[in-house]
């Protein structure tokens, strides 16, 4: 599970989405307080990443750091969390 997640929320609904696909063990990486310092290996189960969308885009930190994880073919599940504005091409 990996999440950028300043409130919170798309932590949470990451969460549920992690629990509801029934692991043997859920591992997380929070990217809201911190830079990776290396590249955040995915290894090869299903990777669960939540970010916030604001004003119908994913904040350019998010982005930023979202870039030192890295995967091969690793299935993701990829949740754009929003309150009450469009997601629109987030």
């Amino acid at each position: 599970m990996i999440t950028f997640s300043p409130t919170r929320t798309s932590y949470q609904v990451a969460q549920a989405v992690a629990r509801g696909l029934q692991p043997e063990k859920i591992v997380t990486t929070d990217l809201t307080t911190a830079v990776p310092e290396a590249e955040v290996r995915v290894g090869d189960s299903i990777a669960v990443v939540a970010v916030p969308v604001y004003a119908g885009r994913v904040a350019p930190l998010a982005l930023q750091r979202l870039a030192a994880v890295r995967g091969d073919r690793t299935p993701v599940v990829l949740l754009a969390v929003y309150g009450n504005r469009d997601y629109e091409d987030a």
